[in-house]
């Protein structure tokens, strides 16, 4: 039944890896959908009719995330397949384990997921047994093979180990089964030693009525200092302690820089880490250096995932050196061992780019497309993708015919937002060429005709770069359909921000100065420009060749 199984992979919102089952039982066309985020167990988050768009799962998941609860100190959980103390929703039963009268508090890490057609036989079911199903009807189970997913997990600091099934009967109907493994063995002592907590008592000087609403934000600010408090790390595990970090930073941060961060956390060193239950006092250089061979020789092999690049590496280790470097500032380490690691040497960065005739050839490529606009305007003026997409109207002069960079546009989960710009030298304000502004001028005549047509239907946000409705066009939907285009032409494989490489390299080989074209972009300095962005065309290494030709005196 491999052929009613289907397996997608992908990222939420906030970088975390995803993975989706998609069953179909097409005698009762019924579908059932499941996503993995990271390591953690299973969501459903389809039962019903068959889709369409089976991929859609993967965005289903951060369409039905539970939204945080204003002042909560936790995330609100999802609803678990198996729900523990760690995993259960209020009012609802959990799962208890206890070895030697000891309760365990496991938090299951997915280790194995086998998708395809199982045995109903492995639910323990008896031929002639019956069940109905979502028609009502009458139907008897045998061993016949149905679509389904087994899932094994375990928490090895716990020692328990857990392989769930799931299977999509004829009739459309679900049954599933959890079974429990103790691997320290059934008469083995509780490895982990059992830690002793006592109660402190802390007067709030309220009266006992009449106080609750009071009482109960005295105790959240109590939590929230206890939570600053060196204390609460002393046996955090590492993985913890990034995940805690993200979140302290992320009001201090661009949405872009944190993105990469929370990215390379919950991509790549949470999943390594956390299964390890390395404490942060206790990492030792030797971790982080394994942890990089692991990235360059084994992941790839483990997932089937891409090999990872030197330099993205390189992204991954300023990540925890900086998250360290906040552990040490706070006294948490005495040491950050980040500084100390070896990593995978950086690989220097070649930027391609577009010479005049390409360019012009994409900008046909573009012509009568949603990202027309803002490919057209990057291919004049080399903004950045945040800058194209953050242009609005107020910074268009149609009167002095210049254009002022001066916003830029972030997106974050939840939507985008403006900020300023990278830095402040990318300030700048511009000459629009003779072209380009009949061009802007074509386009903001468009927007106004689509506003009066669409009415109160019209979003009216003041941005250059928009749908016809009005509603902005996101950074990452113009990065996933720049590179789709340009993979579909025979133009140069380049990436959005390699047009802003064109524009330097071009007015380089125009003759223009180097000090002109750092304006011209917005670079700190004229190294910049030279060092990432100066590329000499094949027609100027000839034009050198032959001026070289008729000056140097050579006897032949």
């Amino acid at each position: 039944m491999a052929e009613n199984t289907s397996t997608f992979t992908g990222a939420a919102a906030d970088g975390t890896a995803l993975t989706a089952v998609y069953l179909t039982q097409p005698a009762a066309n019924v579908a059932i959908g499941l996503v993995f985020a990271g390591s953690d167990l299973p969501h459903i988050v389809h039962w019903g009719r068959p889709l369409a768009k089976p991929d859609t799962l993967l965005a289903a998941y951060d369409a039905l995330k539970p939204q945080r609860v204003s002042g909560a100190l936790d995330d609100t959980a999802w609803p678990s397949i198996l729900p523990t103390q760690a995993e259960s929703w209020i009012g609802e039963q959990r799962v208890v384990l206890r070895r030697a009268g000891v309760e365990l508090f496991p938090k299951f890490t997915v280790t194995n997921i086998e998708a395809g057609g199982v045995l109903e036989a492995t639910l323990d079911a008896v031929s002639g047994e019956s069940y109905t199903d979502v028609a009502g009807h009458a139907r008897a189970t045998g061993p016949v093979r149905v679509p389904g997913v087994i899932v094994t997990a375990r928490d090895e600091e716990q020692g328990v180990e857990v392989e769930w099934h799931l299977e999509l009967l004829p009739g459309g109907l679900v049954r599933q089964k959890a079974t429990v493994t103790n691997l320290f063995g059934a008469d083995a002592v509780l490895k982990k030693e059992i830690i002793k907590y006592r109660t402190k008592w802390i007067s709030t000087g309220f009266e006992v009525k009449g106080n609750k609403k009071r009482a109960k934000e005295f105790l959240n600010e109590k939590c929230r200092e206890y939570s600053k408090r060196n204390v609460d790390y002393c046996d955090m595990y590492f993985a913890d302690y990034m995940v805690e970090w993200l979140d302290e930073i992320e009001p201090e941060i661009r949405a872009n820089t944190y993105r990469g961060y929370s990215g390379n956390v919950g991509n790549h060193i949470v999943p390594y880490f956390y299964p390890r239950r390395i404490k942060i006092q206790e990492l030792k250089v030797s971790d982080l250096e394994d942890f990089y061979k692991y990235l360059v020789f084994e992941k790839s092999k483990s997932d089937g995932s891409e090999p990872l690049s030197p330099t993205t590496i390189t992204h991954i280790h300023r990540c925890i050196s900086k998250a360290l470097n906040d552990a040490a500032r706070k006294g948490i380490i005495t040491v950050n061992v980040a500084t100390l690691a070896r990593k995978p040497h950086s690989v220097k960065f070649k930027s391609q780019y577009l010479n005049e005739r390409q360019v012009n050839e994409l900008l046909k490529t573009v012509k009568d497309t949603p990202i027309e606009v803002p490919v057209t305007i990057c291919a004049v003026f080399g903004l950045r993708r945040g800058e194209v997409l953050g242009l609005k109207w107020k910074a268009v002069d149609m009167e002095n015919r210049t254009i002022t960079i001066s916003e830029t546009l972030q997106q974050h989960v939840g939507g985008s937002y403006t900020s300023p710009p990278k830095t402040e030298s990318s300030y700048r304000t511009l000459p629009i060429p003779d072209k380009v502004f009949q061009y802007l001028l074509a386009q903001k005549r468009k927007q106004e005709s689509e506003k009066r047509s669409l009415g109160s239907g019209y979003i009216d946000n003041d941005y250059v770069c928009v749908w016809p409705d009005g509603k902005v066009i996101t950074p990452n939907y113009l990065t996933k359909n720049f590179h789709q285009m340009i993979v579909e032409s025979d133009l140069p494989n380049i990436r959005l921000h390699d047009l802003r490489h064109s524009v330097a390299s071009n007015l380089l080989n125009m003759g223009f100065t180097v000090v002109q074209v750092q304006e011209w972009l917005g670079h700190s300095s004229a190294a910049t420009t030279l060092n990432f962005y100066a590329h000499v065309d094949k027609t100027s290494k000839l034009n050198i060749s032959r001026t070289l030709d008729t000056k140097l005196k050579i006897d032949l």
